[in-house]
């Protein structure tokens, strides 16, 4: 019996130790996940806002983005950084030049965070929503990505000739160049990183170098922009 005993305890203890190695690997390779989003340098920051004119009230992932958002996200009158009304969503918010879905969506499940097991289909996106950390200077803030930019087409001049499309995965999720802009802010990441401007009677706000990367749900730190967080999914129900 003291043998037997003996057995199960020096058992016990291996499959302990076995358990907790798997923890600190499983660890490792999630922190590395985390740190193999690459870091976007010398990206334009330009502003858009939620119910901005010519946009329509609408975002690439949602046709009645003011209605959720509970207003027009006006850069002018606001209070700290929110605008003259409390957001029902996060007014930290941003926009890149790529979407998953539509017809400019592409590459899909070359996400770095796809799942097969939570894609529900075509109108299904594992963008909206995702987090990112945005420098400029000093200052670090953080957004919640809600809308899909098209980028600038230029001329060798550096003149602007048309848009593109937003589908630029290498760019996004890669090492490729920044478009232009690399970023569209939300007028509380534009207060939050220093960019504000009264004198622009049209944004508030002045354009400006920051760099950008992905950063996963758990690591984002308390901060405002963590006061409202937006869940909503692709809602293109009641569109015309």
């Amino acid at each position: 019996m003291k043998i037997l005993n003996k057995f199960f305890f020096i058992l016990s203890i291996t499959l302990l130790f076995f358990v907790l190695a798997l923890n600190v690997e499983a660890a490792k390779k999630s922190k590395a996940k985390t740190l193999s989003y690459p870091l976007h340098k010398n990206a334009l920051a330009t502003q858009f806002y939620i119910g901005e004119t010519g946009l329509d009230g609408t975002t690439a992932w949602d046709c009645q983005a003011v209605v959720h958002y509970g207003g027009i996200d006006s850069p002018f009158n606001r209070n700290g950084y929110l605008p003259s009304f409390q957001p029902k969503e996060n007014p930290f918010y941003f926009a890149l030049p790529y979407t998953d879905i539509g017809d400019d969506g592409a590459h899909k499940k070359d996400i770095p965070w796809y799942n097969a097991k939570l894609d529900k289909g075509d109108n299904y996106s594992f963008v909206k929503n995702h987090w990112v950390k945005i420098k400029r200077d000093d200052k670090i803030c953080y957004g919640q990505w809600e809308d899909s930019l098209t980028p600038d087409i230029l001329n060798i001049a550096g003149k602007r000739i048309g848009y593109g499309k937003p589908n630029h995965f290498d760019y996004v999720f890669g090492s490729s160049s920044p478009t232009h802009p690399g970023i569209d802010i939300s007028p509380a990441l534009s207060d939050c990183l220093g960019m504000r401007d009264p004198d622009d009677k049209e944004y508030g706000h002045t354009d400006g170098l920051v760099s950008w990367q992905f950063i996963n749900d758990n690591d984002v730190p308390a901060g405002s922009w963590k006061d409202v967080v937006t869940t909503t999914p692709v809602s293109w129900e009641n569109c015309e």
